[in-house]
């Protein structure tokens, strides 16, 4: 146990330093393009934090194991709009102003709205959903490609792009990796202390993978990069669906698992109660992050009561 605790140790410090590379080349790539960073959280930051959700769904679809495919995606999405937005508003206040701009939080609700109506014409979802929600995916990354406008107040980019993307590269791939040996590391001292199977798959697993969106969040709400935030954590939960997912039950048809349903309306609601929220508030307080944070807390004492 001694080595599982230095080795998760070391996972948890080269994920922190991982995700301070990941948002500075991010920041800085999108001052060399030109691009508001909430068009990089929304891409390139949320499909790098999401690469652990990726690697993890891939090998339990080959494994047969439709339990971890789904509470990896549905549990992360919870904690990406519940802990993890609620964190970071606690830290900073995250205003609404550019998502409002665009569709973007009306896209943020489409990918779980699809997938319900794939599980609704058949609970076992094959290559056929997989294609739809890869489709689902297109149609959102066409959105931000036509919501790629200058920002007003963008300071001159990098001299040289190089070293960004070189970083940037790294850091897709060292993020994943640690997030990885913590996952490992976690699960291993929590399979140690006794802990339900069920409780490793919904929390140890798909909090784990979102460990790479807690570190990079957390580290763009010190540095006041509020944008980066809300890109990060709708992107990554729009990925997490549409193409985690949709590539997931292409590898191989994986079974609704009924036993999930508080997850699935968890993640099914909170996108539009996102949604509505912003409809009427400028943005999120540190009030409102408490009450998400609450939230994933009372989800959580739910399972242990």
């Amino acid at each position: 146990m001694l080595i599982t605790s230095i080795l998760f140790i070391i996972g948890l410090i080269g994920l922190w330093k991982s995700s301070d590379w990941l948002v500075d080349s991010g920041t800085a790539i999108a001052k060399y393009y030109q691009v508001s960073p909430l068009i990089i959280g929304l891409s390139l930051v949320a499909f790098g934090t999401s690469a652990p959700e990726l690697m993890i769904n891939i090998m339990a679809s080959m494994n047969q194991q439709p339990e971890i495919v789904w509470g990896n995606v549905l549990g992360s999405n919870i904690a990406n709009t519940t802990l993890i937005l609620g964190l970071t508003a606690i830290i900073t206040p995250l205003c609404f102003k550019p998502l409002r701009q665009t569709a973007i939080l009306v896209a943020h609700t489409l990918p779980p709205l699809g997938l319900a109506v794939c599980i609704m014409i058949n609970p076992t979802l094959g290559p056929s959903a997989g294609c739809a929600l890869l489709l689902l995916l297109t149609g959102y990354l066409v959105l931000l490609y036509r919501n790629n406008q200058l920002p007003t107040d963008s300071e001159p980019g990098p001299p040289q792009l190089g070293p960004s993307l070189g970083l940037f590269a790294f850091a897709c791939i060292a993020l994943p990796s640690f997030s990885y040996l913590v996952l490992t590391q976690a699960t291993a001292l929590a399979l140690f202390m006794g802990i339900p199977e069920l409780i490793i798959s919904l929390f140890f697993v798909s909090l784990g993978s979102s460990l790479p969106e807690l570190v990079t969040c957390i580290n763009a709400a010190i540095k006041r990069n509020a944008d980066m935030v809300l890109g990060n954590i709708i992107g990554s939960n729009v990925f997490n669906i549409a193409c985690v997912l949709g590539i997931s039950c292409s590898i191989q048809p994986i079974a609704w698992q009924s036993k999930l349903s508080l997850e699935g309306a968890l993640v099914l609601g909170l996108p539009i109660a996102l949604w509505l929220f912003s409809r009427y508030a400028t943005q999120m307080n540190r009030w409102a992050g408490s009450g998400l944070a609450f939230l994933y807390i009372a989800y959580i004492a739910y399972y242990l009561a």
